[in-house]
């Protein structure tokens, strides 16, 4: 929501920064940092993006998305 009010960089990097913590978790089937939705929830916070890069993640995140199960 705070990348949709001010959609500087830095918010971005944020933003780019807790999905690739929460990817980090999933992978490595830590309990702390999983979100409820898992990838899903992942993906939804990406696709809301106005970022070129979103959408790229989105395409990797589905390719290895095996890997996180």
């Amino acid at each position: 929501m705070l990348e949709k009010l001010d959609p500087s960089p830095e918010n971005w990097e944020g933003k780019r920064g807790a999905c690739a913590g929460v990817l980090f978790a999933l992978s490595t089937k830590a309990q702390r940092g999983r979100p409820g939705g898992g990838i899903s929830e992942v993906i939804g916070l990406l696709r809301d993006s106005s970022n070129s890069q979103a959408e790229a993640m989105i395409k990797t995140i589905r390719k290895h998305i095996n890997s996180f199960k």
